[in-house]
């Protein structure tokens, strides 16, 4: 199971803090995890790719469009359960 989802389990009440704790520790390095340099080269492989001269590290170069992009990338990668550290 997720992070998300066991913290939305505890939320909900349908787990303690304990059993929590418990899963979480269960999890520990089981959890899939990126690295934020590696999320980074993969924004900058997709704005190169657009061909719009965005470099991920260097927000003010984004418009909006890289914004939402990036936004719903990490959102997606969240979803799948995958830790961005």
């Amino acid at each position: 199971m997720n992070k998300e989802f066991l913290k939305m389990q505890k939320s909900a009440g349908l787990i303690t803090e304990s059993e929590y704790k418990e899963k979480m520790e269960e999890n520990t390095g089981k959890m899939a995890s990126l690295d934020q340099e590696t999320y980074m080269d993969f924004l900058n492989g997709l704005f190169n790719a657009l061909g719009n001269g965005a470099d991920a590290y260097d927000d003010s170069t984004w418009t909006e469009k890289e914004e939402e992009l990036a936004g719903a990338i990490g959102r997606a990668i969240s979803a799948a359960g995958i830790d961005l550290l």
